[in-house]
């Protein structure tokens, strides 16, 4: 049952009845499934160095938007014909999006080092939906420039594999016919 799972064990005992009540009211059916790799990425970015944490459902349904966003992309990068198997830089947007990948790869790396798991899928979010897709994708489709999309696709879900391994294990077995790991 939901709401004994909220209210058994907490830090602060003085707050189950309040949060029995607010369950009862926000979830009267239960919590709808949204997957398990958004709900990794939810409990990543709620990782802080506070005592306290406040898990929003906002958030899970975003981390799940995330998810389609990367399964989308990656459908869209399967409708053209296989390009370059590495990336290769051909203009001017290409130099800057690898150049972007390489230091969110840096900054994901250190933020890993710094146990910032927080700001470590926070980096991953923003490449990906920011830069990768709302612009290089976009360009991309403008210009006709497409070699570099799956090999910089196959980056990225490297890059994002610790953070969702499902989705990202899934795609590249499916673009790529092999294995992540």
């Amino acid at each position: 049952d939901l709401v004994e799972k909220r209210t058994s064990n907490l830090m602060q005992e003085g707050i189950a009845q309040k949060i029995e009540r607010k369950t009862r009211n926000q979830f009267p059916k239960g919590i709808d499934s949204y997957g398990t790799d958004a709900l990794r990425m939810t409990f990543f970015s709620l990782a802080t160095h506070t005592k306290d944490i406040s898990f929003e459902m906002g958030r899970l349904k975003g981390y799940r938007n995330f998810c389609t966003k990367v399964w989308n992309a990656a459908r869209f990068i399967n409708g053209y014909p296989v390009g370059n198997d590495s990336f290769q830089s051909a203009n001017k947007t290409d130099e800057w999006i690898y150049e972007e990948f390489d230091k969110s790869k840096k900054q994901i790396e250190k933020n890993i080092k710094d146990y910032r798991l927080d700001y470590a899928i926070n980096e991953v979010y923003e490449f990906f939906w920011s830069k990768f897709c709302d612009v290089y994708i976009e360009e991309c489709k403008k210009s006709g420039e497409t070699n570099n999309l799956r090999p910089l696709l196959k980056e990225i879900l490297i890059m994002m594999h610790p953070f969702a391994p499902f989705i990202t294990e899934e795609i590249h077995s499916l673009l790529f016919e092999s294995s992540i790991i």
